[in-house]
């Protein structure tokens, strides 16, 4: 009787190679629809916070430093918020996402396998 991984040989004569990809589900592992879209809602509200945190710190942090290198405070604020919103936004916004998976996928990895569910 063949192995249950085996596949049998197109050959005749010749030994059949083992499988070279398998897959593997885990059902202990698997999660409801509900899980993932509760996952995402608190990735996408990181990645919000995250876009309003950066674009504010880079205003305030570009704007401070033209109004100290002699820049007119308006035209400074202005500078901080072109920076702000071309890159404050960005930077944040995958930060603040980022953050939250890596929460996620911790919280995912220090529970038991009977309490992943």
């Amino acid at each position: 009787m063949a192995e249950a991984n085996r596949v049998p040989s197109p050959t005749p004569g010749l030994p059949a190679k083992p499988p070279q990809l398998h897959l593997v589900a885990d059902p202990e592992r698997e999660r409801s629809i509900d899980d993932a879209l509760a996952d995402d809602a608190y990735v996408g509200r990181g990645a919000v916070i995250g876009a309003l945190l950066g674009f504010g710190a880079v205003i305030g942090v570009v704007g401070v430093a033209g109004s100290l290198s002699g820049m007119e405070p308006g035209a400074a604020l202005g500078l901080g918020g072109f920076v702000g919103f071309f890159g404050g936004g960005g930077f944040g916004f995958m930060t603040g996402a980022a953050a939250a998976a890596a929460r996620i996928e911790a919280s995912h990895r220090s529970r038991r396998p009977e309490e992943r569910r």
